[in-house]
């Protein structure tokens, strides 16, 4: 499960990049000879590797292991219960850390309105500000639906619902 998550994080630090690295490719000088190909192919071979890590989740684990015949975790609970779990942890780092970074950057953009040039005249600006906001909404989204998310894609794996575990009374 681990694994997992490691790819549903990179895949949420893919997407929040994006908008920066747009910018960056549409003000590099035409001269370099990085055509929109090139940028294409950088981003399709990152989710590539995503999804080979998330596909090949179980066979890697166990090539990290010194002995994958002695290995056995046991746990009380569900895969999809413990995947909700680390969802819900990947969110709340990436919303934490997306409210600190853009109390940096308002503290930044207010000083160079105060001191520099107009705030449209750099390039990044509405690249931040849109990296801010997938990052904010992606945490908040992982946090408050990490366990229904958990079970989605149990069953867009499986293509079976896993039955609820009600406690006994």
């Amino acid at each position: 499960m681990i694994i997992r998550a490691i790819a549903v994080w990179s895949l949420a630090k893919v997407a929040i990049a994006l908008p920066g690295s747009v910018v960056g490719y549409r003000s590099m000088e035409p001269q370099t000879g990085f055509g929109p190909g090139w940028f294409l192919a950088a981003a399709a071979l990152g989710i590539l590797a995503i999804t080979a890590l998330w596909l090949f989740a179980d066979k890697l684990a166990k090539l990290a292991l010194v002995r994958p015949q002695d290995m056995t975790f046991e746990s009380d609970l569900a895969p999809t219960t413990w995947l909700g779990i680390l969802l819900s942890a990947i969110g709340a780092w990436l919303f934490f850390e997306g409210v600190v970074f853009s109390v940096y950057r308002f503290t930044r953009w207010m000083i160079l309105l105060r001191f520099g040039p107009e705030l449209d005249s750099i390039p990044d600006t509405w690249a931040d500000i849109a990296s801010i906001g997938v990052q904010l909404i992606l945490g908040a989204v992982l946090v408050l639906r990490g366990q229904g998310l958990s079970r989605w894609i149990h069953r867009m794996r499986y293509g079976v619902e896993q039955a609820a575990v009600r406690p006994t009374e």
